[in-house]
Formats: structure tokens, C-alpha cells, sequence
């Protein structure tokens, strides 16, 4: 490989031998001097905007989320979108370690995509019941059911923004995983499940997650279809955090 030095010392070479072509020499060497580089891709997607707010005593909470908008490769925004909800916790009942709590709430969702006229806009509410039960050791296991409008129930299947009634049912696992060796390391896992309700209703979506976390690490995220779930098969991968 020629050297930045001996390549300098050929140009000047040239330059001496044929000073009648010099100026032209000196322009190509200007210009590709000068060439714009590519702007560097980013590897990972820029964090999204987010709200967490709960009050004090926790019986009210609002939360949201805005991803980083899409570009093209000419930095033109090709689509965005955001959501967000708000919500009442009150818990009716309490016995030993099991907690049953309601939760009334509100839920809004936006997409915008380019060559559309209008950006797609929804807003539902829900009802929400959970019951949770705290094991001996720290593991806890939480089940939900709710009914309500379809984006006020958030629906796994990604038609959040979709019309009409929908039941959805929930049940999940948290637990340490501190006896592996790592302090702070938690592990959730949740199975959701959406049924539109009415003549329109559609198939019963089914989505299985799991989120592996640890103090001062990036946690882990896994999702994919429940296993024998109707329709296309999917399993995705992310690690949270920015570079």
C-alpha cells in the first residue's frame, strides 16, 4: 500500500514534470481532496421520548411514549408516532399476600405515514381488573382482564388504532434472578391476549414477552407469537439503552 508521504511526493513529481498541466493537476487533486463524505448511519435507533408520572400515593398515573420518527436517506421524516394513557388504581381487596385492584382508564394512539393525507388517531377507554399474589422468596405472578374499547386496551397485535370493543387477558411472572450471582438482576414475563368483540371482532391476537434486566446492564428483551397462536408466526429481538 502507497503511502500518504509517497503518494504527496508523486504529486509534486508530476506537478514539476508537466508544469503546462499543473493547474489542472492541482483542481483533481483539490476535488477529491474536497469530496463530501457519507454521513455516518447510526447503528441503534435513537431512544424514544417517554412520561412516567404516578402520585404519591400511587392512584394515579399517567405515562407515554414517542419512538424516534423514521427517515429516508435524503433526512426526510417517512412516518412517526406516540401514545399515551392515564389511569386510576384502587385496590378493592386485600388478603394475605393477594391484592385484587380496578383500574378505569384512558388510552390515546397516533401514526403518521408519508403519502398518507391524514395521520390515523384513536382514543378508548377501558376497564381494567388485576389480581396479584406476592410468593414467598419475592417472585410475584399478576393476572388481568379487561373490556373496552380497542385502543384503550393497548392491543398486542399492533391495531391499536382500530375500532370497535375488544376483551383482553393478561397474566405474567417477576422474580430476581440475584441466586445466579448477579445482585439486581430481574426477570418478567407476560402472555397477552386480545379478542375483538362483535361481528367484526377478528382473530384473537396472542403474544408472549419476556425482559431480562440488571442493574447497570441493558436489559433484554424477547417477543414472538404464542406457540400455536392463528396467523403469521414472529418472534422479535431488542436491547434497550443508547449508544
Amino acid at each position: 500500500m502507497i503511502s500518504r508521504l509517497s503518494a504527496f511526493l508523486t504529486t509534486l513529481f508530476l506537478v514539476a514534470a508537466f508544469p503546462e498541466h499543473s493547474a489542472a493537476a492541482f483542481e483533481a487533486t483539490a476535488e477529491i481532496g474536497t469530496a463530501q463524505p457519507r454521513a455516518p448511519k447510526a447503528i441503534f435507533p435513537s431512544p424514544p421520548l417517554r412520561l412516567d408520572w404516578n402520585s404519591p400515593d400511587k392512584a394515579l398515573w399517567v405515562t407515554g411514549e414517542s419512538p424516534a420518527p423514521a427517515w429516508d436517506a435524503a433526512g426526510s421524516i417517512t412516518s412517526a408516532s406516540g401514545w399515551g394513557s392515564a389511569g386510576l388504581r384502587h385496590e378493592t381487596s386485600r388478603v394475605w399476600g393477594l391484592a385484587l385492584t380496578s383500574m378505569p382508564l384512558i388510552r390515546s394512539a397516533a401514526l403518521w405515514r408519508e403519502g398518507e393525507a391524514r395521520s390515523r388517531q384513536a382514543i378508548g377507554a377501558a376497564l381494567v381488573e388485576e389480581l396479584s399474589l406476592a410468593l414467598p422468596g419475592g417472585p410475584r405472578l399478576r393476572a388481568k382482564a379487561g373490556i373496552g374499547q380497542r385502543a384503550g386496551l393497548a392491543d398486542p397485535g399492533g391495531r391499536g388504532t382500530a375500532p370497535g370493543l375488544a376483551f383482553r387477558a393478561e397474566a405474567g411472572l417477576s422474580t430476581s434472578l440475584g441466586f445466579l450471582g448477579r445482585a439486581g438482576t430481574r426477570l418478567d414475563l407476560q402472555i397477552v391476549s386480545l379478542k375483538g368483540l362483535g361481528g367484526a371482532g377478528g382473530q384473537a391476537t396472542c403474544e408472549v414477552k419476556l425482559e431480562l434486566a440488571a442493574e447497570r446492564a441493558l436489559p433484554l428483551r424477547l417477543g414472538g407469537s404464542c406457540p400455536g397462536a392463528p396467523g403469521a408466526a414472529h418472534v422479535t429481538l431488542g436491547i434497550g439503552g443508547w449508544f
